[in-house]
């Protein structure tokens, strides 16, 4: 298992959710993921990132549950 440590800087936050800096930075700026500013940079605690990541893999989940039970509605074969 690895090891986060507990503050974390924009590029390792993007890293762990495999996305890009750019994209994380949208994230924060919209407030999805709280952040600090330490030394005029962006940190974000790796607890909520971790939470971040749970509530959009459980968002993810429900919407493809969603759309297979659609498509069974709709007799599509799914």
């Amino acid at each position: 298992m690895m090891s986060v440590p507990s503050t974390l800087s924009i590029q390792e936050a993007a890293d762990i959710l495999n996305v890009s800096r750019t994209f994380l930075i949208g994230l924060l700026q919209a407030g999805e993921i709280p952040f600090q500013l330490i030394n005029n940079q962006q940190r974000v605690q790796s607890e909520d990132l971790m939470a971040f990541e749970y509530r959009d893999k459980c968002e993810r989940e429900a919407a493809a549950d969603a759309l297979a039970a659609e498509a069974q509605h709709l007799g599509l074969g799914y």
